[in-house]
């Protein structure tokens, strides 16, 4: 075997390695209810809105994928294409940016935890079952009516539709950004992870298995609260609209609860 067959299988190893690992790890990693990402798709799944809570998901695995990338020296290639004067500016009030990142993102976590509060949510728990008195061909003519009007409507609005859907997966993908940057210890926490990888050579420094890897803590991610939404979604519809209703607003609590207690360890952080 020839020295350029020997590296490719070589990095064709840890490059499966990492796909496989870097998945599990992100679907394992965001298992843990109490992080404002998981109570912020909850309350997305108890509305049935798969599509917002999947982009929060998303939002918040994207900067998984930033921070492994971080650890695999990505900041490295960034510097390369930034002016001197931002760098500078970066290396001289590091700790400033990255504290009012968290703050920030903290403060996102209480108000959307008041967002939910405030938002009414309902659920029809009525059997829909349609009485014998009803004629099959009035059921069918009805359809066709509501049918064509659909269409109607559909081409109408067609292109506005288009638009807000994409305006609500972006809000909702820098929503789960946002949530991220709230904790401080997220990119250390990936650093040593990526650093344990490292030393037990389940992972090698080469920069593209870092990207790959980073690639599938997100998939593993959005993986992760796409198997919550789904569950939530076949569940809610048994819960009562009290209950419901309960659950929404005690899921608003705790963010607003989290939201303020993140910002108490930013500022804790920030005095030490």
């Amino acid at each position: 075997m020839n020295l350029g067959a020997y590296i490719f299988k070589f990095t064709k190893k840890f490059l499966l390695t990492a796909l496989f690992v870097g998945f599990l790890l992100g679907y394992i990693l965001s298992m843990p209810p109490m992080g404002p990402t998981n109570f912020a798709v909850m309350s997305k799944g108890f509305r049935k809105q798969i599509g917002e809570g999947l982009a929060i998901g998303a939002g918040a695995g994207f900067m998984d994928m930033i921070y492994v990338m971080i650890s695999y020296g990505g900041v490295a290639l960034v510097v390369t294409v930034l002016p001197a004067s931002i760098i500078t500016f970066f290396e001289e009030h590091e700790l400033a940016v990255k504290l009012i990142g968290a703050l920030l993102g903290s403060l996102v976590v209480i108000v959307y935890g008041i967002s939910i509060i405030n938002k009414k949510i309902q659920i029809d728990n009525s059997s829909h079952t349609l009485s014998e008195e009803i004629f099959e061909d009035d059921i069918k003519h009805s359809e066709e009516i509501l049918h064509d009007r659909e269409e109607k409507f559909k081409k109408l609005f067609h292109v506005s539709r288009e638009k807000e859907r994409n305006g609500f997966f972006i809000k909702n993908f820098f929503t789960g950004v946002l949530f991220c940057l709230s904790s401080i210890t997220l990119p250390a926490s990936w650093i040593a992870i990526v650093g344990y990888l490292k030393s037990y050579r389940i992972l090698d420094s080469n920069f593209f298995t870092g990207f790959v890897f980073g690639l599938s803590v997100m998939i593993g991610t959005v993986a992760w609260f796409y198997t919550l939404l789904k569950i939530l979604k076949q569940y809610t519809h048994k819960l009562k609209s009290t209950t419901l209703i309960t659950i929404n607003k005690t899921v608003g609590i705790l963010l607003i609860l989290l939201g303020v207690y993140l910002i108490v360890n930013v500022l804790y952080f920030a005095m030490s």
